[in-house]
């Protein structure tokens, strides 16, 4: 009788369950990302009371370089090279 009826019940069934499904989903993202943000603002900010000694992006060597092409004066040999 219900395919007679109403034969788009199916469908709008399956719609109504997903509905639920896609919202739970999306809050366990948005807690994802909220813990992710807080967890890189604790790591940034523990990072500025220590100074950032291990940063890999801190270009500042403290001049105690013993690499002459990091420190920007290259020996003759490397002028020949390049």
């Amino acid at each position: 009788m219900t395919l007679t009826s109403f034969p788009g019940a199916f469908f709008l069934v399956s719609a109504a369950i997903t509905v639920p499904v896609l919202l739970i989903f999306a809050w366990f993202y948005w807690q994802v990302r909220k813990e992710q943000s807080e967890d890189l603002k604790q790591s940034l900010a523990d990072e500025g009371e220590t100074g950032g000694g291990g940063d890999i992006l801190n270009l500042d060597d403290g001049g105690d370089s013993t690499d002459s092409e990091a420190s920007g004066t290259a020996t003759p040999e490397h002028k020949e090279r390049y």
